[in-house]
């Protein structure tokens, strides 16, 4: 049925990203090392640290994104399951207590920075 088409779908993304990660991971390897060899080892170092904070910011926002369709998959799924009104009250209060938890994360982030910064 739908669920299990939904689960073999996301499944099989997992398995193309763990694929691309390892690619990535591999790249990033020898590009540092051309890099350190054509810049000289402190520059070709910073090079290569802004090219990975990149990296990991791009990786933030398509998780970020996937996490966002995955709402809409689990709202889908519970209005099916419980009914239009019953599945959404559900959704929402699950969507609220996940903004929550990013917002402490957010907020627990900002403390360490700041006191890193002193």
């Amino acid at each position: 049925g739908l669920l299990a088409e939904s689960f073999n779908e996301w499944h099989r993304l997992q398995e193309v990203l763990r694929h691309q990660h390892a690619q990535a991971a591999a790249r990033a390897g020898v590009e540092l090392m051309i890099q350190k060899w054509a810049r000289g080892d402190a520059q070709g170092l910073l090079v290569e640290v802004f090219k990975e904070w990149k990296s990991l910011h791009e990786a933030l926002r398509h998780q970020h994104a996937q996490a966002a369709a995955k709402a809409g998959v689990e709202l889908m799924i519970q209005k099916w399951a419980r009914g239009n009104d019953k599945g959404l009250l559900v959704e929402v209060f699950a969507e609220w207590t996940r903004l929550q938890q990013a917002l402490h994360h957010q907020h627990a982030q900002a403390a360490a920075k700041a006191g890193v910064e002193l």
